[in-house]
This record gives C-alpha cells, structure tokens and sequence, in this order.
C-alpha cells in the first residue's frame, strides 16, 4: 500500500526514528481511513479515467505542492510523463501538500518529486502511489488494467533510481555509454550514447573505450546494477512499454536505451559478465530482450506462461501481483486495445484461486501441458516427516517461489560435485559410459538452456570440467576411455560452458534410476516408488506419486530414452510394458 496519509499542520515533515515514525503513521492511519477518500480521492467516471499529478513548481527548499487531476487515456489526452520508482521503506516518509492538504509520502517518492520539478513550470506526472487509491481494491484492479495505456501513452517514462549518495552515478553513467558505443560502431547505430547532468548539460563519456577490468570505475556500475529498481516486479511493463525512458540518478541522466545495450554487452564478455553478474543484471537483460520483442505486434512471441517463468526473479509485496504485474502486455488470446486481458484483476479472491484459474487458462488456451514443467517441488518441500508440502494443488506452478539458483561467480559446485560422484559411481556399476552421464546429468542441455547438437563438444567440456576437479576422476571412472577424453578435452573442451551447463540442471536436482536401470535426473523432492509418466500434450516424462486414489504431481524429469520417444514409440507398438491410464492430479 502507499504510504498517504492526512498529518496535521503541525506535525514535522518527516522521522528518522523507525519507531517515532511507526507511532506517527498509526496514530494519523484512523485518520486517513475517514478522510483521504473523500477529501484526496474522488471516484473515477469512466473506465478509461485515470488521475495526473500536477506538480507544481518550485525551488530548493520550497514545499512541494501538487493536486491530482481526472483525465481520459481515449483521443487527445492530456501530455504527461509517467514515473517508475521503488516505493522504499515503510518506516521512512516525508510531507507534501496535494489538494491543498499536507499527506506522507514514502521518502523516496518525496526526493523524485524534489528532483523532478520545475522551477518555472508545472509538470504533469501520472504516479502510482499518488495517482491510485490504494486503500480501495476495486480501483486498484481497474487501474491495474489501464496500465499497458499509462504506460504506453506517456510522453516519456521517467526511472527514479534515487540519490546519489555516494557520487558514483557519473562514473557509472559514463562507462555505460562507453560500452554502448563501442557496441554501436559493430551495430551501426548512428548517435552516440551520452548522458546528462543538471549542472553540465549533455556529457559524453569519460573514456571512449570501456575501462579495465581493474579500474574502480567498475564498482559505480556494480552499485547501479545493485540499485532495488531492478528487483520490482512492476518496472518490468513500466520500462518496456515506454516509448522511451530516462534513468535518473542523483543529478545524472541516461536514456534506458544505453543501459539495455550494455547490457546485452557485458553479457557476452565472459570476464565482465563474472565480474558484474547478479539477479539485477540478468532482470535488466530481461528487460533490454522485452523492449526488442515488440510484442504489439507479435504478441505471439513470448507466451504469457513464459513471462510468468522469467518474472520469478523480480520481488512483489502481494504475490497476487505477480500475475496482475504482467496483464500489461498483449498476448496470442488477448486484445488489449480491445479491452480485453489474460486475467481480469480482482484483488479481492484469494491468492489460491488466482494461481488455480491461471493455470487453468493457460492449459485452456495453449492445448498444451508445458505449464507443469514450470512446477517447482524440491528438497525444500518436503517436511521433517518425509511428507510434501504443497501451498496450491501440486500440479499448480507458486509464481510467488523464487528459483533459488545461485549466480555463477557465487556457485559452490560441491553439491554438484556430489551428484556427479554419486550418479559415476551408479554408472560405473550399471555399466553406462561417460557420454551418458554427461548427457543426463544436464537433462540433455548444453549451457544456453538449448537441446544439445554437438555431443562431442558437450562431452569434451564436460570431460575438461572433471579434469579441472579432479585429473584422476576420468582415469579411475572410466579406464579405457580417459585417453581419449583427456585428448578431446585439451583439443575443444571447455570447462566453463559445463560448470554453466551443471549449475542450470543440477542446482536442487537429485540423480536416478529407474527399475530397468536408466539413469535419469528429476526433481529435488523425489523418493523410492515415485512412477515415471509422459502425459499426453507434454513434451517431457514427469514424476507422479499415489496418494490414495489420485495422484500428486512432482515434477518434470529427464530419462535419456523417453526423452527420445521410446515411450511413444512402445505405446504405438501395442506394447504391454507401457499402460495407458488416466490420472487424477490433486
């Protein structure tokens, strides 16, 4: 929720104290229940009324005054710009005056209204926190509609990235344009990156060409990546439904569009990509590969099941938003211009049934079942009696769950490494060969996430990542054949793209054998007895367990034969070792 709320004239504009400033909220909190609707919010006439901010000019030190205005999306609106932000602390406010009565503010809102006011001019600026009553659900859920038109019709989209505390927003700004332009003379693009500075106008960068990698310039772009923007599930629709944005830090300015191709750079640099590498960067990346997509016109291009799976990553304080913070983009089944969306947003059902009728749908529309490879039930599900754990019917994807892969300069491989000496010494008793354990220990991906083309490359790293952990692995693994691994190994391995490969697919994964003895890998929450299923309408195995007379859904699963069509194969031969049933998942 926002953090508005009426204060008396005399009350102090804002506390540093968490607790003073908790006593202070809760004591004006009755308050703003019996006014701030009437008095700040006035209900909407039409569904395609939103409300503008029109701050009002002003100068160092001077309040910061402003009221809301009721405005149309539909013809000649008026021109605003539209701020993207993170709302910050819950214990930190300020004091601003909005229709002609003081109200808190979350701080960091209070410095981006500070900062981006005119001197001379008002500025008209359409702002969530201010611009929607949070305090009424109904409301919430039809703004939350609008917001692919706010969004979309806003001159400009506006990033806070807060102050500069520490100075380090120059040095961070100018060694983006310097990547990005070293990116535009291979791309061709015809202007050069700059960025702003309130002081100095229009700056190119520092240096022409990127720094070395042991220039401290680097740490300015750490912390730009580090800042909380890059986490919220709502700048993803904020950012790439812009028609252009401006990143705003302290006094420095760049266009989004620098950033998103530095991005993409550094990404393929194999030592900046180490260097710079967090959950932020990959969600800025997300975000650059959004923008490119165009999906007004090829709404077809990212299905709204894989948006829902590369969303994960980003931080949401109602899990309910973590669908709502996506029905900002088009999709095959949906015509946004038509007024129509994946999901009607209602804050008012319960976060179950919002997930429940998700999947639902999403089966529905896409004929498919891939929705159940994006279920995610691990070791961490099972509880102290062996039994799972499931928050939502087990064939339903928690969207609110984190993936909690670690990033690769952080990855400890010794759970790998454990998985691995457990499945080779398996192997070696069932007589399979390195190829196989290469093949299914990475459920038959190489590093990008894409199906393998090149057996002998992927065996050839994954030979040179166990020599680099142990040179007497291959020799006492796999006698006869270790020359020759050691040969390829040398010749076109490459240790890295495995351990990329084995953080992908063995992170929270367990080995195993089926009854005829195929080596395979499935999910962490996996135990004696679970049974092997290829549903129809799926392209993966799954595992499944009897629970008395239905069945609960695990997860997906990698078996190096089935994958290949075995099963189908046996199914259309008539043979009896494959069964045909209907299952009942609860």
């Amino acid at each position: 929720m926002a953090n508005v709320a009426p204060v008396s004239h005399g009350t102090a504009a804002a506390h540093s104290n968490p607790e003073a400033a908790r006593k202070w909220y809760k004591r004006f909190s009755g308050i703003r229940k019996r006014l701030i609707y009437g008095q700040l919010y006035k209900p909407l006439k039409s569904d395609d009324s939103i409300r503008l901010l029109r701050l009002e000019p002003g100068k160092g030190d001077d309040p910061i005054v402003c009221t809301l205005q009721p405005t149309g999306l539909r013809g000649n609106h008026q021109p605003y710009e539209a701020l993207s932000y993170v709302w910050g602390s819950r214990n930190s406010f300020g004091e601003i005056t909005c229709n002609k009565q003081k109200i808190i503010i979350g701080k960091n809102l209070r410095h981006a209204l500070h900062r981006l006011r005119k001197p001379g001019s008002p500025r008209m600026i359409w702002v969530d926190a201010l611009c929607i009553n949070q305090d009424d659900p109904r409301e919430r859920g039809h703004q939350v509609r609008q917001m692919h038109f706010i969004y979309k019709k806003a001159a400009k989209v506006l990033v806070w990235l807060g102050k500069d505390h520490y100075g380090e927003a120059h040095d961070a700004f100018s060694t983006i344009c310097s990547i990005a332009n070293t990116c535009n003379v291979k791309k061709w693009i015809p202007r050069p990156a700059t960025f702003r500075e309130t002081t100095r106008g229009t700056l190119p960068p520092d240096t022409p060409e990127p720094p070395p990698l042991d220039s401290p310039l680097w740490e300015a772009v750490q912390s730009l990546f580090y800042n909380e923007w890059f986490v919220r599930m709502w700048v993803i629709q904020e950012i790439t439904l812009a028609s252009s944005a401006d990143m705003i830090w302290g006094d420095c300015e760049i266009d989004w569009k620098w950033v998103g191709i530095s991005v993409d750079h550094i990404r393929q640099d194999t030592k900046l990509h180490a260097l710079l590498d967090s959950r932020n960067l990959q969600n800025a990346y997300f975000m650059h590969y959004i923008c490119g997509q165009n999906l007004d016109r090829n709404p077809n291009s990212q299905p709204f099941l894989h948006l829902l799976d590369w969303a994960r990553s980003f931080d949401v304080s109602d899990p309910k938003d973590k669908i709502y913070g996506l029905l900002g983009f088009p999709t095959k089944y949906t015509s946004l211009e038509k007024g129509s969306v994946f999901l009607e947003p209602d804050y008012t059902l319960d976060i179950h049934e919002i997930y429940t009728e998700v999947a639902y749908k999403i089966i529905q529309q896409d004929s498919t079942l891939d929705l159940l490879s994006f279920v995610t039930h691990d070791h961490k599900s099972i509880l102290p009696s062996g039994e799972l754990q499931f928050e939502f019917p087990s064939w339903v994807p928690d969207w609110s769950q984190k993936i909690a892969l670690p990033y690769m300069p952080f990855v400890d491989l010794r759970d790998a490494t454990k998985a691995l000496e457990a499945c080779i010494k398996a192997c070696l008793k069932k007589g399979d060969g390195p190829r196989t354990v290469a093949t299914t220990i990475t459920a038959g991906r190489c590093e990008h996430g894409w199906i393998i083309r090149n057996e002998e490359r992927h065996l050839a790293d994954f030979a040179a990542f166990l020599l680099e952990l142990d040179p007497d692995w291959l020799k006492d693994s796999w006698p006869e054949e270790s020359e020759y691994l050691t040969e390829l190994a040398e010749d076109i391995g490459n240790a890295d793209r495995s351990k990329e490969a084995l953080w992908r697919y063995t992170c929270y994964r367990t080995p195993f054998f089926t009854k005829k003895g195929k080596l395979g890998i499935g999910p962490g929450a996996m135990q004696d007895g679970d049974l092997i299923c290829v549903l129809f309408g799926s392209q993966v195995p799954f595992v499944i367990r009897t629970e008395g007379d239905h069945y609960r859904f695990i997860g997906e699963c990698y078996v190096g034969d089935i994958m290949e069509g075995e099963a189908i194969d046996m199914w259309e031969a008539g043979s009896e070792e494959v069964v045909e049933k209907v299952f009942e998942m609860r």
